[in-house]
């Protein structure tokens, strides 16, 4: 199995907490589910080690068919980061199926707060 593409990109700040932007790409062979699982295997092993520390605050993703696979982005079981998401239908260039952009930021505290925008 081929492994995923990243692309980082780190920015330091002496005055608000320090960011990493982390682009995420699968391996364009896999179906879709199989691509979105080594999406989320790929980030939280980064989370793990070298991007210890650090927290997802948003994470966007890129789908090639945003009317057939929104449904099972959003029941995926396999997403333990309580950050802000959103989705866009975009595909990626390198012919994946889904694509994820993360904005991660350190020592901060991600809280899931309950949405009053829900029913609207």
């Amino acid at each position: 199995m081929k492994t995923v593409k990243k692309k980082r990109a780190d920015i330091q700040s002496r005055q608000i907490a320090d960011e990493i932007h982390l682009m995420i790409s699968p391996d364009a062979s896999l179906p879709f589910e199989f691509q979105l699982g080594s999406l989320h295997q790929a980030l939280n092993g980064f989370c793990g080690s070298e991007g210890e520390g650090y927290s997802p605050v948003f994470i966007r993703y890129f789908l090639s068919d945003a009317a057939n696979q929104a449904e099972c982005l959003n029941t995926y079981p396999y997403n333990d980061h309580h950050c802000a998401t959103s989705m866009i239908e975009q595909p990626p260039l390198d012919g994946s199926k889904v694509a994820m952009w993360v904005h991660l930021m350190k020592d901060v505290e991600i809280r899931k707060i309950s949405s009053c925008m829900r029913g609207m």
